[in-house]
């Protein structure tokens, strides 16, 4: 039988609020992710952080769920999605090499394939 567990989650300054899992803590961080969004309905972009006593309190980003015990705190971040924009380019209207020399710092470089 699984021993219950209950977690402190910090989600910013002025909110803190308890998880109790009643089935313990999960055996993987993607389970015990989803358990906290669907608890607490948040967005499916965010990373979890967890208190290191052994660093003062300090909190170090979570990889494992083995850095997770009953009455723990875990620092829920927030992260906004990755969206990258590609445009398709005719090869007439790719740098030349020696214009992609001449570029300044500010400036975008076309690498050719």
């Amino acid at each position: 039988m699984c021993t219950p567990a209950k977690l402190r989650l910090v989600f910013g300054e002025n909110d803190v609020r308890k998880l109790v899992l009643p089935s313990g803590i999960p055996s993987t961080l993607k389970d015990l992710k989803s358990i906290i969004q669907e608890t607490f309905n948040i967005p499916e972009c965010f990373t979890l952080m967890y208190e290191d006593m052994e660093f003062g309190g300090q909190f170090f980003n979570l990889d494992s769920v083995d850095d997770v015990q009953d009455k723990c705190t875990l620092k829920v971040v927030q992260t906004e999605p990755i969206t990258l924009n590609l445009v398709a380019m005719n090869r007439s209207t790719l740098p030349t090499e020696s214009d992609a020399r001449s570029c300044s710092s500010q400036d975008t470089v076309v690498l050719t394939p």
